[in-house]
């Protein structure tokens, strides 16, 4: 199986991924395995991720038709953060908007030619959902346009198109955008609770910037894959808190990772490695004159440049031994 959506080079880690398998679907709330007693939002935030419904394989049956794969779809999303930092959007725009894409694109397959613009429309309709200020349309509008501002599709006013495209995205969703859960919000509840908690007074001022950084980077790069669309919220935050310790090699106990994120070992250790396997490949491209945005807006200081820290291409890496 090629769990590398967004890239075909993913040799580096394929000691992690050679035998993994196809990820199940999404578990129900009696499935998950709770650490501790959750109380109101909380509460309600887990359930609520439970009763997400939306075909999470869509690709396999609107490829035929519509031509696009899981490696533009990864392009798209790419896109989509090079665009949201550019416009100055926060990342619970971001969150939401790759969580409209998906959701639109499996209820009203989209031709190939408007992928790109359907993702600046959803980052639109997100933005106006979660931020008190939102950048102008015609800012949106300008990313609508193609080579020599040309716009693509057949409507022929960026605007318009972008506006025709909101307003398809939103009915896809039946308008309940506030129904919609993404890592984002669980990654908020994992870090908030580590904070409060005795793990946190082991860690330094650095560490802690460092971690909620890393967790932050790695919870952006899972947007990329298509086969992570299977995985509850919760688990890809968890995932992403769980190799975040890795990555930096901070120790972390499988009592602590149950508490704070709501999840086992058992639990996350798959979604780990798809993240292993693209951090990996992100990591090469890097390196190689060729960043995803998602790498480049987490390199600079004021990050951490967490994305430049190498990835683990072993079992046998020390900081593997360290973590666990």
């Amino acid at each position: 199986m090629d769990c590398m959506s967004c890239s075909s080079s993913a040799s580096e880690s394929a000691v992690w991924v050679q035998h993994i398998e196809d990820l199940p679907s999404q578990p129900s709330s009696s499935q998950r395995t709770t650490g501790s007693e959750l109380h109101g939002t909380e509460a309600a935030m887990y359930e609520q991720q439970c009763e997400s419904h939306f075909c999470y394989t869509y690709l396999s049956s609107t490829q035929a038709s519509t031509g696009i794969t899981a490696g533009q779809r990864a392009s798209v999303v790419d896109n989509m953060v090079a665009a949201a930092a550019s416009l100055g959007l926060d990342n619970d725009s971001l969150f939401l908007a790759v969580a409209l894409l998906d959701r639109y694109l499996a209820a009203r397959p989209a031709p190939l030619h408007l992928l790109q613009p359907t993702g600046i429309a959803c980052l639109w309709a997100a933005a106006k959902y979660e931020q008190s200020r939102v950048p102008a349309s015609r800012f949106f509008s300008q990313l609508v346009l193609g080579r020599n501002g040309v716009p693509l599709g057949a409507v022929p006013a960026s605007k318009q198109l972008l506006v025709v495209l909101e307003q398809a995205v939103l009915a896809a969703v039946d308008f309940r955008l506030a129904a919609i859960l993404t890592p984002k919000a669980f990654k908020h509840c994992i870090m908030q609770r580590l904070c409060g908690s005795p793990a946190a007074a082991q860690l330094s001022c650095k560490q802690l910037d460092q971690l909620y950084c890393m967790v932050s980077y790695l919870s952006e790069v899972a947007l990329l894959e298509y086969q992570l669309l299977p995985v509850q919220p919760s688990l890809l935050a968890a995932a992403a808190y769980g190799y975040a310790h890795v990555l930096l090699g901070i120790p972390l106990s499988v009592d602590e990772l149950q508490q704070l994120t709501q999840h086992s070992a058992e639990e996350v250790a798959r979604p780990m490695e798809y993240m292993c396997a693209l951090h990996a490949t992100l990591s090469t491209a890097l390196k190689l004159g060729r960043p995803y945005a998602v790498t480049v807006k987490y390199c600079g200081p004021q990050v951490c440049s967490v994305a430049a820290i190498q990835p683990v291409v072993s079992t046998g890496d020390a900081r593997v031994e360290r973590s666990w």
